[in-house]
């Protein structure tokens, strides 16, 4: 089974490469929900090396221009999500986002933010400037192909 992280990652990837409606709303839900997006898009850079963090941000960008009707065309439990809703949600995703990225040290990008305790970072920009100064940040290189986890006892 594919980890949400790396559900999150390929659809950060999957929004720059596409326009679809349905990564759009998958990557405001997942940033919103699992890690934020300038984080995601810092390991996305990982997967495909002609994009830098800062890249995958712009790209993805200029996407978010979707109507009502392409919205609610998407499979919902229950009514679909106000269009309006979601495009003010995801500029406020993008720029901090773009704080984000600008915070993180360049010769980390492409690894996977995460705390001392091996959870996803999922602090603002400002958090995050503060947790690189105490050193509580650790930048996960991650698997091609990934790792089967390991039951502990």
């Amino acid at each position: 089974m594919l980890h949400a992280f790396d559900l999150a990652t390929n659809k950060v990837l999957a929004l720059v490469g596409r326009l679809e409606v349905r990564d759009w709303v998958d990557v405001i839900y997942s940033a919103e929900r699992l890690q934020p997006l300038g984080y995601l898009a810092w390991a996305a850079s990982g997967k495909d090396p002609g994009f830098s963090p800062a890249a995958i941000i712009e790209q993805a960008g200029r996407t978010g221009r979707y109507s009502a009707e392409e919205v609610a065309e998407l499979a919902w439990d229950g009514p679909p999500p106000d269009a309006g809703d979601l495009s003010r949600r995801w500029r406020a995703v993008l720029d901090e986002a773009r704080r984000i990225v600008n915070v993180l040290p360049g010769d980390t990008a492409g690894t996977c933010v995460v705390t001392g305790e091996g959870h996803l970072f999922t602090g603002t920009a400002d958090e995050a400037t503060r947790a690189l100064a105490a050193g509580q940040l650790v930048f996960h290189p991650g698997r091609l192909r990934g790792a089967f986890p390991r039951m502990l006892s």
